[in-house]
């Protein structure tokens, strides 16, 4: 390594023999055969340009000159919502790579693969460092063209989250490596969802508890309003017949709407849950023609989201309304 990376020299055994923390993991990893890794989550929320890709390469281009880097190499894979896939073997052919492709990216991968040389050994360690980017927005495209579960695996698809991965000998190193990509991330812009969204997609699977309530509510209203408009019912009296049939009409009429005002009430409920957990922010790479066209479809179709949500809640108003001109209507019949 260059200069200015210290070494931790430890003494081992009886003898009290010297040797560096790189001697030791090298040793360990010798006699094991594996290699440790690092992980860091990115996102969900990022929004990553080409821009943002190249401030990438640079800052790891120039960790790797800081510590003496003696082989080193970037490969760049992209996969496109359309199946394709294209390798690039360096950075910097990747630069030239068509931004006119009308197909929108799904997932990028860069992959560095380089070779450092601890000061006072002459031992080569080898390091990989990953860094995966899939993109929401492509795979939520690439999850409805599919002939199932499109919405289910659209959902998972809008969650999606990259990640960074470096394959080590030496932690102080790798650590090193992996401050550098967690900088760079702190740099992208990252949408986060709004508190009330959060409150709401939190709560969603209790909307159809809440909605069945609201129509319930408006039964009640109506049934208690005919209660109270048929002195018969309020009747202290020794009961006739025609006393127990108006009760049992109005009990019919009463099960009739609440029958109705639970299936309305759930079918409401559900479709608000529905509409509230799609609701997402915008995560993408930007790297093409293709990557443009769908982000702009896919503002238009959040736009659209929103106003179906606020369909449904004056849906569910309306739904509550007309149960109870429809027990109104029934009550006139079979007790009026």
């Amino acid at each position: 390594m260059a200069d200015g990376h210290n070494e931790e020299i430890v003494n081992i055994g009886q003898s009290n023999t010297s040797l560096t923390f790189h001697d030791l993991q090298s040793i360990y990893n010798e006699l094991t055969g594996r290699k440790e890794q690092l992980r860091d989550c990115i996102g969900p929320g990022y929004r990553i340009s080409f821009e943002d890709l190249i401030q990438l390469n640079f800052k790891i281009e120039q960790c790797l000159a800081s510590y003496g880097a003696k082989i080193g190499n970037c490969a760049v894979t992209v996969v496109y919502v359309n199946g394709q896939r294209e390798v690039f073997s360096s950075f910097s052919r990747f630069k030239l790579f068509n931004v006119g492709n009308p197909s929108a990216t799904l997932n990028l991968t860069l992959e560095y693969n380089f070779i450092l040389i601890p000061a006072g050994s002459n031992q080569t360690l080898q390091y990989k460092l990953e860094v995966d980017l899939p993109s929401p927005v492509g795979a939520f495209r690439k999850a409805k063209t599919t002939d199932y579960g499109n919405y289910s695996l659209g959902l998972m698809a809008q969650n999606l989250h990259g990640h960074s991965k470096i394959t080590y000998v030496d932690y102080a190193a790798a650590r090193h490596f992996q401050a550098q990509v967690s900088e760079w991330v702190d740099s992208l812009t990252i949408v986060e969802k709004p508190a009330w969204l959060k409150f709401l997609q939190r709560h969603s699977h209790h909307f159809h508890f809440l909605t069945i309530s609201i129509c319930s509510a408006a039964l009640l209203v109506s049934v208690l309003y005919y209660i109270a408009a048929q002195p018969v019912l309020l009747s202290t009296s020794e009961p006739t017949a025609h006393h127990m049939q108006t009760y049992n009409e109005l009990l019919y009429s009463a099960l009739l709407g609440l029958v109705m005002a639970t299936s309305l009430g759930y079918v409401c409920g559900k479709a608000l849950e529905v509409y509230v957990d799609r609701v997402r922010p915008m995560s993408y790479l930007l790297l093409n023609k293709g990557d443009e066209n769908l982000i702009a479809e896919q503002k238009v179709s959040q736009r659209k989201a929103k106003l179906v949500f606020i369909a449904w809640i004056a849906l569910t108003g309306l739904s509550a309304i007309a149960l109870n001109l429809i027990a109104s209507a029934l009550f006139r019949f079979w007790v009026g």
